[in-house]
């Protein structure tokens, strides 16, 4: 039985782009960083957000909102906005009228617009033109969430998230998380936690309501979202943390002049040796979106060379054929009546 339509959310749908859920989700390990990656987004590449049915490169945003979308004080907000400019992951302009103004970087907003790239599937290797899609997500997952629920509960809902709402959304129904099988080498792939902390990560976002978990025995566990819920969650308690005194660490009595560095028996790890990606496409053969590699413009002529279809040679076409029948013998009598009848005026027949 497929999940009910749920309403359109308040602050629409954002659209968020694949590197989010690839890069993003292990290098924003500050809260604030998210919320306001988040307004950015919902105010630029949003889906009609604020009644608007055109998406815009910049927005004019003030450090207060900021603040009160992430729930911090406008000092830190801004501290953490300076960091995401720094980073290259937003952009950030003054116009006099409009006063600061921010966008998302080109090459993460290109993720949203639904180009075509060309490349190889990281998954099944084919090479071919591939689609760039985006993930729907309710604001309040960057904006409630972020500040009301722990940074393992967090990361989960939004590694079901990413499964659960590709290809959900809909002009006409909304938002319509589908069920998705995970396991626990999923939420591995996309996150730094660990085994024990996707466990405890799950279990607590499950108890706030913001995902649903099937479990049958003999069945894969099944999961998807409960946007319906995100906007009711409340905020966190902040706890007061208090680091401990660091101590001295004492001096060695007879100190030791450095060694000089060796050169290692074992060779270095080769950096080039990862793939490099160009972006995240939908794959038809894989039914998901993928990481693309790129490929030279030889094997992309080649390949289509290969799956163009061969002409099919066919036998010359026959000439139509006309059924023959016996004449009967009405037609002989008449035939032979008519050359008498020449004959007897003086014609040769």
């Amino acid at each position: 039985m497929s999940a009910a339509p749920i309403p359109r959310p308040k602050h629409g749908i954002v659209k968020v782009p694949m590197s989010y859920f690839t890069r993003m989700l292990s290098e924003f390990e500050i809260a604030c960083d998210r919320a306001c990656f988040g307004l950015v987004l919902q105010l630029t590449i949003g889906l009609a957000a604020r009644g608007r049915t055109k998406a815009r490169t910049w927005a004019p945003i003030k450090r207060q909102q900021f603040a009160d979308t992430a729930r911090v004080d406008a000092d830190w907000a801004g501290e953490r906005v300076n960091a995401l400019v720094a980073a290259g992951i937003i952009l950030e302009r003054y116009e006099k009228g409009n006063g600061w103004e921010y966008a998302i970087a080109p090459h993460i907003a290109k993720e949203t617009r639904g180009e075509t790239i060309h490349g190889r599937c990281s998954e099944c290797k084919v090479i071919g033109h591939f689609q760039t899609r985006f993930i729907p997500m309710p604001l309040e997952y960057f904006t409630v969430l972020t500040p009301g629920l722990s940074n393992a509960a967090l990361l989960v809902t939004a590694v079901v998230a990413r499964w659960s709402h590709e290809g959900a959304w809909s002009a006409e129904h909304g938002l319509v998380p589908t069920w998705q099988e995970l396991y626990v080498s999923d939420f591995e792939k996309l996150t730094p936690l660990l085994a024990r902390q996707i466990s405890t990560g799950i279990a607590e976002a499950e108890e706030a309501g913001v995902i649903e978990v099937q479990r049958s025995k003999g069945k894969p566990t099944m999961y998807r979202t409960l946007p319906e819920n995100w906007g009711t969650l409340g905020k966190k308690k902040l706890r007061l943390v208090i680091q401990p005194p660091k101590k001295a660490e004492p001096e060695p009595k007879n100190p030791r002049p450095p060694k000089p560095p060796e050169e290692s028996a074992k060779p270095e790890k080769n950096s080039q040796s990862s793939p490099i990606l160009i972006g995240h496409g939908y794959c038809v053969v894989c039914s998901h979106i993928t990481a693309i590699e790129p490929v030279s413009a030889e094997e992309l002529a080649k390949n289509e060379a290969e799956q163009a279809p061969a002409p099919v040679e066919r036998p010359p076409r026959p000439g139509p054929t006309r059924e023959t029948r016996p004449k009967s013998k009405f037609w002989e009598d008449m035939e032979r009546r008519r050359k008498e009848a020449l004959r007897n005026v003086g014609f040769n027949v």
